[in-house]
């Protein structure tokens, strides 16, 4: 079983903040102020052995071809949503692809999906 793990983004302090504990929603109370920007991991890794989270913004290689695509939770599994909005299985993807960024600290990184 793995450890379930959840990260926030303050907007206040610009800061990702990680967190490990149970929490039944995708939402967060901290010091007075409500985020919904909670991000559970989804306890993969990409192939620098980082943890992958909701909201990361991830490269993947197929053959000599590579494209980007935001990590999302949907129909019970880890995907990503490439740049034609195609829902991909994550877990097929896991030795293939580089963590970019996020989508609170690094937006920019979507604007040229290729």
């Amino acid at each position: 079983m793995r450890e379930i793990k959840f990260r926030y983004f303050d907007p206040t302090t610009k800061e990702m903040n990680y967190q490990k504990m149970p929490i039944h929603h995708h939402s967060i109370w901290i010091s007075g102020n409500y985020y919904e920007t909670l991000m559970e991991c989804t306890g993969l890794k990409d192939k620098e052995d980082k943890e992958l989270y909701e909201g990361d913004i991830v490269k993947c290689y197929e053959h000599k071809e590579s494209f980007v695509g935001v990590v999302e939770f949907m129909h019970g599994m880890f995907g990503f949503r490439d740049k034609d909005s195609d829902f991909i299985e994550l877990a097929c993807w896991v030795t293939s692809l580089d963590i970019l960024g996020n989508i609170y600290e690094n937006p920019e990184l979507l604007e040229n999906k290729k």
